[in-house]
């Protein structure tokens, strides 16, 4: 016969198991709000469009001077992580030089001026640093329907770079220092 203790024991493992998984820092798959349209705004050499659907599944279209001769394959798809405030999608392309290049374009979400954007890591580090947006870095919330296809929408920045907010250039940068 087992004591009360093993008893209590049995009983709390289960309740034991779920808050340690809590408290070890489990997080959603995905981020509250996150599904919908992300579109680059034009300018530029290239351009980039990224539809978030729920469950992390994403749609991903990309267009610029430095791929091949050919036409890329758009739209990709795949499935994006979500961890520790960054979306993360896994990137193939192939180059000029015939070569594949896997990497990953990590994502943060912002809301600035009301305007909900995605910064890409080399322009969140910008505007964490100088207050600026770099808009080679810069997705902006289009639609809150993943399914919403037209890929060449056109962004607003106009709400964007208001009340001091300005886009990014390095003499713009050297300015600000002075």
């Amino acid at each position: 016969m087992q004591s009360d203790r093993g008893q209590n024991m049995k009983r709390l493992t289960p309740t034991l198991l779920a808050v340690f998984t809590l408290l070890l820092g489990c997080e959603p798959k995905v981020s509250p709000g996150i599904e919908g349209k992300w579109v680059m705004p034009k300018g530029g050499f290239m351009r980039y469009a990224l539809a978030l659907g729920p469950s992390g599944s994403y749609t991903r279209w990309f267009w610029s001077d430095v791929v091949g001769d050919e036409i890329p394959e758009n739209p990709k798809h795949g499935t994006y992580a979500f961890s520790g405030g960054w979306i993360t999608i896994p990137v193939t392309e192939r180059y000029r030089d015939g070569k594949s290049y896997v990497f990953d374009d990590r994502f943060k979400r912002e809301t600035v001026n009301d305007v909900e954007i995605l910064l890409r890591e080399d322009s969140e580090k910008i505007w964490r640093r100088t207050g600026m947006i770099y808009t080679g870095g810069l997705l902006i919330k289009v639609s809150d329907d993943p399914q919403y296809l037209d890929s060449d929408s056109e962004p607003r920045t106009e709400k964007l770079f208001r009340n001091g907010v300005k886009e990014w250039s390095a003499e713009a940068e050297a300015a600000a220092r002075k």
